[in-house]
C-alpha cells in the first residue's frame, strides 16, 4: 500500500508541476491575445459590397416575377374573363391570346 500512495503522491507533484507550466502559458496567452481580438473588424466597403449585391439581386427576382405577371397570368385571367360569354354561344367573341 505504501508504494500506491507513494506513486500517487509522485503522479500529484508531475501534475501540480505541469499545472503551474500551463497556467504561465495561458498567462502569456491572454496578454497577448488583446490587441489581436480588436484588429479584424469587417470593413466598410466589404458591407457596402454585400447589400448592394443583395439588393441587385432582389431586384432581378423582383422583376422575374413581375416578368411571370404579365406574361403568363395575365393572358390566363384575360381568356378565363371571355368564358362566359362563351357558355352563352357568342361565337363573335374575341378569345383574347397570348401577344
Amino acid at each position: 500500500m505504501a508504494a500506491a500512495a507513494k506513486a500517487y503522491s509522485d503522479i500529484t507533484a508531475a501534475l501540480y508541476g505541469n499545472r503551474a507550466v500551463i497556467d504561465e502559458i495561458v498567462k502569456q496567452a491572454n496578454m497577448t491575445t488583446p490587441p489581436l481580438r480588436l484588429t479584424p473588424q469587417p470593413s466598410r466597403s466589404f458591407t457596402v459590397v454585400l447589400w448592394s449585391l443583395s439588393g441587385f439581386v432582389f431586384i432581378i427576382i423582383v422583376a422575374g416575377l413581375a416578368g411571370v405577371a404579365k406574361g403568363i397570368i395575365q393572358p390566363i385571367t384575360n381568356m378565363t374573363g371571355v368564358m362566359p360569354a362563351s357558355r352563352r354561344w357568342r361565337i363573335g367573341s374575341e378569345i383574347p391570346s397570348l401577344p
